[in-house]
């Protein structure tokens, strides 16, 4: 494996065709190396008030856990990560009780922390990650979702998804209670691969068939992520669109 020297990135964030406010948010952390989307829910703007705790504080606590993070082949980092995770879940999940205004707010977050050769991948709810390798996308998070879990156990099929009720319905997300089980993955990444975090305003509107098809005649990261956006808006546009999309850099 080759040295990540950097990674080139481009993140874009779209109200679509339905929507009154936008309850996404992105961010990334070039200089930790932390990339992360999230897709807030709640009334009275609740949900864009829990997305944006999460893309704000997560990159300081990163920032501030850096010593045990500098290596993600030592088991520590995933641990550290869901720790993290867990103390933003707590906090959103009080300020959530304290305003009653606010009370029920949640926001998923899907994150990768480069560090090399390796990326981490975490996320909670349906905020999803892909890597697009040699031509290819693969999907590296299951949605926290009653239709995963449906799927997972044989009730439905994946052509199901769309426009079935239990797609909507997350099992778990930052701020909806008090625990979260958050699901972490590290694997090796290569020079010029791709790594696109988006919210489900994507993924419920193109197939993952058709994401591969636009970042295959797409090589430029800003002109791909536009494609993305204009391609799920063409589709409905039912949600906001969040898509952040990551290249690996040779050293």
């Amino acid at each position: 494996m080759s040295d990540i020297s950097r990674f080139e990135h481009y993140g874009l964030s779209d109200l679509g065709r339905t929507r009154l406010n936008n309850e996404d948010a992105w961010n990334a952390d070039s200089a930790e190396g932390l990339y992360l989307v999230a897709d807030g829910m709640g009334g009275h703007a609740a949900g864009e008030i829990a997305a944006g705790v999460a893309v704000t504080l997560l990159p300081r606590f990163f920032r501030e856990k850096h010593p045990s993070l500098r290596s993600l082949e030592n088991p520590e980092a995933s641990r550290t990560v869901a720790d993290l995770l867990e103390t933003v879940n707590r906090q959103i999940h009080e300020t959530g009780m304290a305003h009653p205004e606010q009370k029920g707010m949640g926001t998923t977050v899907v994150l990768c922390l480069v560090r090399n050769d390796r990326i981490l991948i975490a996320h909670v709810g349906d905020s999803r990650a892909y890597l697009f390798r040699d031509g290819k996308l693969c999907r590296l998070t299951k949605d926290h979702s009653v239709f995963q879990e449906l799927l997972e156990s044989g009730l439905v099929s994946e052509n199901e998804q769309r426009g079935h009720p239990g797609r909507f319905q997350l099992t778990q997300c930052l701020g909806h209670g008090p625990k979260i089980s958050p699901a972490i993955a590290v694997l090796s990444i290569e020079p010029g691969d791709r790594v696109l975090l988006c919210s489900d305003g994507l993924h419920d509107m193109l197939s993952d068939t058709l994401i591969q098809e636009i970042l295959l005649q797409q090589e430029d990261l800003r002109e791909a992520c536009e494609k993305l956006v204009a391609e799920a808006n063409r589709s409905g546009g039912l949600d906001n669109i969040t898509v952040l999309m990551m290249r690996a850099e040779q050293a």
